[in-house]
């Protein structure tokens, strides 16, 4: 979705049924959970599986925020003066679910993605537009659109990093035991 956004693809009415798939999932996923929670006795990944729901769950949100902003970006042109690194961030988010997805299906995906340096040069690039303070150029309504899209965006990447850190230790640990 932020990938279509920077390249001027973004089309509403493909993002529908993915909406609805994702709702579905995380209906499916939650009640998958309770289910996992009644079972007598404790299952030894209940913690980290609540854990990686709530996570997913809050992911979830963000990305519902993440295609508002985008869904009204069409003609904006502020978000450009930091393209390559929200190209970055990104292409990591991508890369990250795509790896999880892969591990959740107990495959081997191989090294995983490694996040938080594109979000750091992201957030140093935003420091410094910021201090140009280049923004004025640019209505209110749009500079709102893009933090939007770059909280929402980083924040996205940031918790799909952290999902893959707890199912990398939750894989370590069950290895171990």
């Amino acid at each position: 979705m932020a990938e279509a956004a920077l390249q001027g693809k973004y089309e509403a009415s493909a993002i529908e049924p993915l909406r609805t798939a994702l709702r579905e999932s995380m209906r499916k996923s939650q009640d998958l959970l309770r289910d996992l929670k009644s079972e007598p006795g404790r299952h030894p990944r209940e913690e980290s599986l609540s854990a990686l729901w709530l996570r997913a769950e809050s992911l979830r949100e963000y990305l519902l925020a993440l295609d508002n902003a985008v869904r009204d970006m069409g003609q904006d042109t502020f978000y450009r003066k930091l393209e390559p690194h929200l190209d970055n961030v990104a292409k990591e988010g991508a890369q990250a679910l795509d790896w999880l997805a892969t591990r959740l299906r107990n495959e081997s995906p191989g090294a995983p993605p490694d996040c938080p340096p594109a979000l750091a040069e992201a957030d140093a690039a935003y420091r410094q537009l910021r201090a140009s303070r280049s923004g004025v150029d640019h209505g209110d309504d749009e500079i709102l659109r893009f933090g939007a899209f770059y909280f929402n965006l980083r924040t996205v990447t940031r918790i799909v990093g952290l999902m893959v850190d707890s199912v990398q230790t939750a894989s370590q640990s069950a290895a171990e035991a």
